[in-house]
């Protein structure tokens, strides 16, 4: 059987019992409530302690969570699957992290930190590759031409060499939608997942 834990969405001032309504993640959506520890609380929901999938449902789950809260309270976001092994380990957590949590949240106010997470479709920017870089589209083009010739140490150059193009345009994608981004943000996290 699975402890019962307590997932944790945010981190909000006030020290009352406030119910979110049924919008934590979850099959059903799980009832999101406050543990407050002197005027901080943490915003949670019941789950067992385990790992969840980073699934499309459960971050759209998790985000919505936080964005229930946000219509009335300034919120320190907790990363995704953070999980505490009951109230007691709640409340210590907010004890010990006080001074922070407080100091954080007063550098939030009025503020909203938003998530971007870029997805490309990587047969796409593989014709795209394909049709920009010569060496790789030659060197592919004739291994597709010697086919029964074709040695399983080509096969693995060729693959690296598409990897290393990948990660170029991962990294162009990613420094032009920061150009865009960067000059309107009070600051700028990359995650590099």
């Amino acid at each position: 059987m699975e402890q019962e834990g307590k997932y944790i969405y945010c981190i909000i001032h006030g020290a009352e019992p406030i119910d979110f309504g049924t919008v934590g993640i979850g099959e059903c959506g799980s009832r999101v409530y406050t543990i407050y520890f002197e005027d901080l609380s943490a915003v949670v929901s019941d789950s067992p302690v385990k790992r969840y999938s980073v699934s499309r449902e459960n971050l759209i789950s998790h985000e919505r969570a936080i964005e229930e809260v946000m219509k009335t309270r300034t919120v320190l976001p907790v990363r995704f699957a953070t999980i505490a092994e009951g109230e007691d380990k709640v409340k210590k957590i907010l004890e010990k992290e006080y001074s922070r949590f407080v100091d954080l949240l007063k550098d939030m106010e009025g503020k909203k930190e938003l998530g971007l997470k870029a997805v490309f479709k990587e047969d796409i920017v593989y014709k795209e590759i394909l049709a920009n870089n010569d060496g790789i589209r030659m060197k592919k083009e004739k291994m597709a031409k010697d086919a029964k010739t074709v040695r399983y140490q080509e096969l693995i150059e060729l693959g690296r060499l598409v990897e290393t193009a990948l990660i170029e345009e991962k990294t162009r994608y990613k420094d032009d939608i920061l150009n865009v981004l960067e000059p309107l943000a009070l600051g700028v996290k990359v995650n590099n997942t």
